[in-house]
């Protein structure tokens, strides 16, 4: 500051001093004194929460899905993940339309049952 007592020189430069030098002080403030908690913050199941059971089940099926025998497993697999019909299958492994359809019988039943014993397990342990 120059000249008369309550004039600046380079205003910007001085806001721009002052500003930074209040951010500063504000920062140093909040870092010397501790957030006080008043209540213990809640939390309802988060959408990562819910990402992650999804995983493991999608994990689980997989795993159900890949001990299944051979035959059993590709029926599936062409009828539900690829959604092939169950002539085209019975087409593609010379199979019989009541052979498919006792193969994806026996199938969703091994999930479902499989699913069961893992549900009541996790409950059991948590």
């Amino acid at each position: 500051m120059a000249g008369a007592e309550n004039s600046i020189d380079h205003p910007q430069r001085y806001a721009k001093r002052v500003a930074r030098n209040i951010a500063f002080d504000m920062h140093r403030k909040q870092c010397n004194m501790p957030q006080e908690m008043t209540h213990e913050p809640t939390c309802d199941k988060t959408d990562l929460d819910r990402l992650m059971a999804q995983t493991q089940r999608i994990e689980h099926y997989q795993r159900i899905v890949s001990n299944m025998p051979k035959v059993r497993k590709d029926v599936f697999i062409r009828y539900r993940i690829e959604g092939q019909t169950k002539s085209q299958i019975g087409k593609a492994l010379g199979l019989s339309q009541e052979s498919v359809n006792k193969h994806i019988t026996r199938a969703l039943s091994s999930l479902k049952c499989e699913m069961e014993k893992l549900m009541s397990a996790n409950n059991e342990h948590g």
